[in-house]
């Protein structure tokens, strides 16, 4: 790949101004020409707003300029491969020039501030060390006291139970794992230039040592963007900033926790007997999402555990944030400008994802909008609610809103060509069903093995020709069989990953299948809370990897 650096030369930016002004120009000629003469007018009388994007100098380039260089979806491509921290480096060692500021319509020392204030923002975190009280049984010897006795061995065991503090140390990254995109604040602050009485200019003349400052004294917009697009978290107890630093048994037992008992009373080693708390949120909210829990049922015991912490796509917050912030609104300019910065596009292309498929889900009882899309999902191990804790404090919902990653962006996949881009396309197509291995053979439920079998029946591979069960170890006995396994090094799309997570007495102890969807992704049907996801590829406890029509 060549080095993205050099798509950040004026010429580059020229380019890309020229090839978006292009499309955008064509796209408004055909749907609005009977307008252009009312809309001259407003541009003119809009001079200062259309000052920022030199508007008639990029259209004209875009109509009589040539292509010759980078087009703008390459372009995109290098720029989304450089970091934060890589910009930061270009930034401080001077490669971005003026004209890289004109167009972004930030100075250096501004936006090297957006990018530092986000950086230090992503990486905040605050460990410290508790001290928990926790139970130790166990066995000690005592020598016998009698005279009678002719050896100083002789002696018997006593049962003995001691409270001692463990350390236990804790996390503010446990629950604050959210990054913040620069490029929305980005967008807002260069939104909200419309809505000031000098908007944005940077004269031929000027230099950067001018020290132009747009957003405020001190950056001091910049810093409320920040502000909004970050996740603002509201603790029902934070054990990482708490006051307390040392918790009793019973303090323990009353707040979220996970139990450990373990050891033999009767021995020297004895018991151990402690439970560790955990931070719990009461509400978290970004600039576009929001976070929840998700439980499991009541066990025999009534016994409610917390299973997944997640984050899901809520876009009525992200209207209300930028409502807030520009005062003139409207989500499609935002998007525009969030294209403009690098990397911006893919996130701008989230986000109208994230509406279209919120807009579909309807609304709540109470006439409120539901969470969508499942932007994060970690795993909560033992988390069991607390003695006398109502599940009103906290956020939960009884199950998980969208599976994970479950909104499929075609625009930005490229399928093979040949079966196996047919197998994957067939594959994604089916991300949001519903899991079950009762009604795996009813229309739009599916559980691992017949999502495989399904899904290759439809671009026409029968594996009944090779199998002889339909589970997913007879899937790959059948498979393996008739000389279809590859290396897992030589994976493409629409291959077929098989998994080993338990010792079953099955071929290979195989449990569970997945297809290979590139780009480092897999589909599978993961289980009931979830259904048929769209996931990280993985190696951990694979079997092999077949080619369902062939080596």
């Amino acid at each position: 790949m060549q080095d993205p650096m050099q798509f950040l030369s004026a010429d580059a930016l020229k380019e890309k101004a020229k090839q978006k002004m292009k499309k955008l120009l064509i796209e408004f000629l055909i749907s609005a020409f009977p307008f252009l003469l009312i809309l001259l007018v407003v541009i003119l009388a809009g001079a200062g707003a259309m000052q920022m994007f030199s508007a008639f100098g990029a259209m004209a380039d875009a109509i009589f300029g040539k292509s010759d260089t980078k087009t703008l979806a390459e372009y995109d491509k290098e720029l989304n491969a450089l970091s934060i921290d890589d910009l930061i480096g270009l930034e401080e060692s001077g490669t971005l020039d003026a004209s890289f500021h004109k167009y972004l319509m930030f100075s250096r020392d501004e936006f090297l501030h957006l990018l530092k204030t986000v950086k230090a923002k992503n990486e905040e975190q605050v460990k410290r060390t508790l001290q928990i009280e926790a139970r130790h049984t166990y066995q000690e010897w005592v020598a016998d006291d009698s005279k009678d006795t002719e050896s100083d061995s002789d002696g018997h065991y006593e049962t003995r139970t001691e409270f001692v503090y463990k350390e236990y140390q804790v996390d503010s990254k446990e629950i604050e794992n959210y990054q913040i995109d620069w490029q929305i604040p980005y967008a807002m602050c260069v939104a909200d230039l419309a809505n000031q009485s000098y908007g944005w200019f940077m004269e031929e003349s000027e230099t950067e040592e001018s020290n132009l400052k747009h957003y405020g004294s001190d950056y001091q917009r910049i810093d409320e963007a920040i502000d909004a697009a970050s996740m603002k978290y509201d603790y029902l107890y934070d054990l990482a900033r708490g006051d307390q630093d040392s918790f009793t048994m019973d303090e323990c037992k009353q707040m979220v926790h996970t139990s450990f008992l373990y050891g033999d009373p009767d021995t020297e080693e004895g018991e151990w007997e402690y439970y560790l708390p955990h931070s719990v949120i009461r509400s978290a909210s970004s600039g576009y999402s929001t976070m929840f829990y998700t439980t499991t049922e009541p066990e025999e015991d009534g016994t409610i555990r917390l299973s997944h912490l997640e984050e899901a796509s809520f876009m009525p917050l992200y209207d209300l944030q930028m409502r807030r912030f520009t005062h003139h609104y409207l989500f499609g300019y935002t998007c525009e400008l969030l294209s403009l910065a690098p990397g911006g596009r893919r996130i701008a292309e989230n986000l109208k994802m994230y509406r279209n498929y919120e807009n579909e889900l309807g609304l709540r009882e109470d006439g409120t909008s539901k969470p969508g899309v499942i932007l994060s999902d970690k795993e909560l191990i033992g988390y069991e609610l607390g003695e006398g804790m109502d599940l009103s404090e906290i956020p939960v919902s009884t199950k998980i809103v969208n599976s994970d990653r479950g909104i499929i962006d075609y625009d930005g996949t490229v399928f093979d060509e040949g079966l196996g881009g047919m197998i994957a396309m067939a594959a994604m197509e089916k991300v949001g069903c519903a899991y079950s291995q009762k009604h795996r053979w009813e229309e739009g439920i599916y559980d691992c093995s017949s999502l495989v079998w399904r899904v290759l029946m439809e671009v026409g591979i029968h594996l009944s020709d090779d199998c002889t069960e339909s589970s997913a170890a007879g899937i790959c006995k059948g498979m393996v069989e008739a000389g279809k396994m590859i290396d897992p090094a030589d994976i493409r799309q629409g291959d077929i990953i098989f998994y080993s997570y338990e010792k079953n007495g099955r071929y290979r102890n195989v449990s569970h299948t997945a297809i290979y969807a590139g780009d480092g992704m897999k589909v599978h049907a993961r289980g009931v809370a979830y259904g048929v996801v769209y996931d990280r590829y993985s190696t951990t406890g694979m079997v092999c990897i077949c080619r369902p029509y062939g080596t």
